[in-house]
């Protein structure tokens, strides 16, 4: 069933999986012992909405755990972080990110891909839309998390990218000016 009835015929309805790479950055969910002159381990608390690492708290990890993680992902500006456990649906904008750190697996990375634009992938997975599935995949559990396969089978609409471009600048004004 569609989510999204009422869309223009050029547009398309995906799935988040279908328009990104979703990555879970520590697969093994097993905490990794503190290294107090490490990299940061972040969780998705630790980070305020742009990707700035809440220095007071954050538990640090050896290098090696860094060197473990660049192997399955590196931060960029095109990455967005996605909040799966506690912090449900809280996203992060990683914008101008040029520092080290570890992710916890309370947060996915998620990479558009191809035609999505990052500004519109975001403002999608900020939506009330996206809100309504993530609880409507939550009823009934007692734990509040969700999987990397229910993130990726989220459901997202795929205007044309120029469309995208202009619907996300609209949004970012707007958003800039509250």
């Amino acid at each position: 069933m569609s989510k999204f009835l009422c869309l223009p015929k050029e547009w398309r309805e995906v799935t988040v999986g279908t328009v990104a790479d979703v990555i879970d950055p520590h697969p093994s969910h097993r905490a990794p012992n503190e290294d107090p002159l490490g990299i940061p381990f972040a969780g998705i608390g630790d980070l305020d909405e742009y990707g700035r690492v809440r220095e007071d708290k954050v538990r640090k990890v050896s290098h090696e755990i860094f060197e473990e993680h660049i192997k399955r992902y590196k931060i960029t500006d095109n990455s967005i972080g996605f909040g799966r456990v506690a912090s449900l649906g809280k996203i992060i904008d990683f914008k101008v990110f040029k520092r080290k750190v570890t992710i916890s697996p309370t947060m996915a990375i998620v990479e558009p891909r191809g035609g999505m634009s990052k500004s519109f992938l975001v403002h999608c997975l900020r939506s009330q839309e996206t809100e309504g599935q993530i609880n409507f995949f939550l009823t009934g559990s007692t734990r509040s998390s969700l999987g990397i396969a229910l993130l990726r089978n989220l459901l997202v609409p795929e205007p044309p990218l120029p469309e995208q471009k202009k619907i996300a600048a609209i949004l970012s004004s707007v958003d800039e000016g509250i």
